[in-house]
């Protein structure tokens, strides 16, 4: 039996109504993610692009409406599958899905749910800067976006995570980086418009230092 054909069979009966089969269809593509990086991000770009026309009637609000397939298919799965410690081998293929970028961060209400903080801090703190660039172009589009205050203090926190996306057990390692990092940071704290928030930014920021 091949793990990878049974999962796809399945995902292709469970996606045909993802919300009677939200459980079994996220374990679906978690563990395609997990297996075949490329072909779990693949599936679950397919099964959002099969339900967009009912998930684009959330786009600019400020929150899904209960139960829609949007909270299912962009909160709840990104809340699930980014804050996994074997997303980790997903990230290349996530951070380049420009669909699926733009559908979670930039189109769809993002707040309380936002698990993409695990990604864009390791990002961040491995050098792989190209990559976090593309989610967080994404996030600062989105028109509905304000706490980006509490954003930076969850990528700087994570710092601590060191090479680990998203330990359970760890050793906390020092909050500070090098110039190369600090300087990527600023820059992108330094685009935030309200003064507020990017002041609260700023703040959690000098812990870099």
């Amino acid at each position: 039996m091949n793990k990878e054909d049974v999962l796809l069979k399945s995902y292709a009966m469970l996606s045909k109504d993802p919300e009677k089969n939200e459980d079994a269809l996220k374990s679906a593509l978690q563990q395609l993610i997990e297996i075949n990086p490329k072909l779990g991000i693949k599936c679950w770009e397919e099964c959002i692009k099969n339900n967009l026309s009912e998930i684009e009637e959330d786009f600019g609000k400020e929150e899904f409406e209960y139960g829609s397939i949007g909270e299912i298919l962009i909160e709840n799965f990104e809340s699930e599958f980014c804050d996994q410690n074997s997303f980790v081998s997903a990230l290349e293929e996530f951070s380049k899905n420009k669909f699926l970028l733009d559908v979670l961060y930039t189109k769809s209400p993002i707040g309380s749910y936002f698990s993409g903080v695990y990604a864009i801090s390791y990002l961040i703190r491995n050098d792989r800067l190209q990559e976090a660039n593309n989610i967080l172009s994404a996030i600062y589009k989105n028109k509905t976006f304000t706490e980006y205050s509490e954003l930076w203090d969850g990528i700087i926190d994570k710092f601590e995570y060191g090479d680990n996306y998203h330990p359970g057990i760890y050793i906390p390692e020092s909050l500070k980086q090098p110039n190369h990092i600090r300087d990527f940071c600023m820059g992108w704290i330094d685009r935030i418009k309200d003064e507020e928030e990017r002041a609260g930014a700023m703040t959690f920021a000098m812990k870099m230092f």
